[in-house]
């Protein structure tokens, strides 16, 4: 995903289409004034094999016109950046909301969708974008009951779709993993997965930021514009030379075990520190998943999130996460609860 503020997406092109046709109403500013200037174009190869005489000649043709049209069209990615999903399940269904809040943050005004797409990769098997407004359901947005990532449906509107600051666009992907004996994350990678929806709108001077794309329940791109998000001053979180963050790791880590060894004086401590608004809810898991993925970038967090571990057994019933979706489902409930057990068990082995 590019930086909110510093890329934008301006096309899109995937794996068995010809590509997208703008409307006649919109197109791409290149060049002069408030314009594109420069280009990034991504080209994701898969070779599993590692065959070293794969050649490839993709690419992409821009066709330009002197003669603008009447609105700048850009293009708004929805979707879900936490994905996590168990080996041998039928259905899985991960859900990501640009939520009413959401929206509200990024328009000053209406704008129109003029065509839609889901992307996931090849464990996906039905995918759909669905438009709220003040809780009701006015309409599907990108429909695909039956999903292939070789040949991915544009959907075009005969009358583009208005979008107000305060409507909801709720994204479900389903995924199948019977074919596989591990469990898939989110990722660039063919062989992993992705929840993401790609709407194609006008008029960009009512976008204030083209991302609306959730981790677990936070608004991601939160990240980028606010220094608190939930109670939690991340930044400040994150930096062991602020004293308070200091203090916190320095009484963790005397009163508990980095090796799984729970001991009786950190129960008390664990609960304490538990409080704080960075080690609760969906801030708590971000900030175990950035432990989890790069141990050695994020060293003190992982030593923190290890010793917060080491009395798991003692207190897990009040330390297991709620699932991200439906809490009726069996195969989600599990797939959380597996995670937090695994990620303990990874940064275990990094501290060793």
């Amino acid at each position: 995903m590019g930086v909110p503020g510093c890329f934008h997406i301006i096309g899109l092109w995937a794996v068995g289409t010809f590509g997208e046709c703008f409307h006649e109403q919109a197109g791409f500013l290149l060049g002069q004034g408030s314009g594109f200037k420069k280009v990034v174009m991504q080209f994701h190869w898969n070779n599993p094999q590692l065959k070293a005489d794969y050649v490839d000649s993709s690419g992409m043709v821009l066709h330009l016109t002197k003669s603008k049209r009447t609105h700048n069209a850009g293009v708004l990615q929805v979707g879900q950046y936490y994905i996590q999903l168990s080996p041998g399940q039928e259905k899985i269904v991960v859900e990501g909301r640009c939520t009413p809040d959401m929206s509200r943050f990024r328009l000053k005004g209406p704008i129109h969708f003029t065509t839609g797409i889901n992307h996931m990769h090849y464990l996906g098997r039905a995918m759909n974008m669905e438009h709220f407004r003040n809780g009701v359901k006015l309409r599907d947005l990108t429909m695909d009951e039956v999903y292939s990532y070789d040949s991915p449906v544009f959907h075009n509107y005969a009358e583009s779709v208005r979008f107000e600051p305060g409507d909801e666009i709720k994204t479900s992907c389903h995924f199948k993993t019977t074919e596989r004996s591990k469990t898939v994350f989110q990722g660039d990678g063919t062989n992993d997965e992705m929840c993401f929806g790609f709407l194609t709108y006008y008029p960009t001077e009512n976008m204030i930021n083209p991302y609306c794309i959730q981790w677990r329940g936070l608004d991601y791109s939160s990240f980028y514009y606010q220094e608190t998000i939930n109670g939690c001053t991340w930044k400040d979180f994150l930096n062991t030379s602020i004293p308070t963050t200091e203090a916190l790791h320095t009484r963790v880590l005397s009163h508990c075990s980095k090796l799984g060894l729970c001991l009786k004086e950190c129960v008390s401590v664990i609960k304490e520190a538990k409080k704080h608004p960075c080690l609760q809810g969906d801030m708590h898991e971000y900030f175990r998943h950035l432990a989890r993925e790069d141990g050695a970038k994020n060293a003190p967090l992982a030593r923190l999130f290890s010793a917060l571990d080491s009395c798991y057994t003692e207190m897990a019933v009040e330390s297991c996460p709620k699932p991200l979706t439906d809490p009726t489902s069996t195969s989600s409930t599990v797939q959380f609860s597996v995670f937090w057990i695994g990620a303990a068990s990874v940064l275990r082995h990094i501290m060793k």
